[in-house]
């Protein structure tokens, strides 16, 4: 009788405590601080397109070159080359395979979703061109991506 009491006790105690407060709700003005910075940090990224670039584009990815994606990319596809590895990644990105002065970014439109002051998702469209070694600038070309972005110990 007296472990059935007890139980009971702890029940009521258990049932009494005040569920945790809930997190602070995101002002609209929070949101479109959260988009701005994405916005900015993404057309920095746009910016590095000359072939010595290249790893620092790679480091808007990942803080460290042995981690720029977690394991292995899922997919990327260039036209109807699909690249499955970090491997074929870099080679099909390295800057002595191509022959161009830089690859340049014109943005077209930018949506960005904020979904908690530390998960967001942009969705961008843009153009881009090639000019090569030669200055000449070849066919725009329209990009479209789609982004997570986590931002861990204050920063995208």
């Amino acid at each position: 009788m007296r472990a059935l009491a007890v139980s009971s006790i702890l029940v009521v105690v258990a049932g009494c405590q005040a569920p945790p407060p809930p997190a602070p709700e995101l002002t609209q003005a929070d949101r479109q601080a959260i988009a701005a910075e994405i916005d900015r940090l993404s057309n920095d990224l746009h910016q590095l397109g000359r072939p010595e670039d290249v790893e620092a584009q790679m480091a808007y990815w990942s803080p460290a070159a042995e981690t720029y994606f977690l394991t292995e990319p899922a997919l990327f596809a260039q036209g109807v080359r699909v690249l499955t590895t970090m491997q074929s990644m870099r080679e099909f990105f390295d800057p002595s395979r191509w022959n161009r002065q830089s690859t340049n970014f014109t943005p077209v439109s930018s949506r960005v979703a904020v979904l908690s002051p530390e998960y967001a998702v942009q969705v961008s469209e843009a153009h881009y061109s090639i000019t090569d070694m030669e200055g000449v600038t070849g066919p725009t070309f329209p990009v479209s991506a789609t982004i997570v972005w986590v931002r861990e110990d204050g920063t995208w």
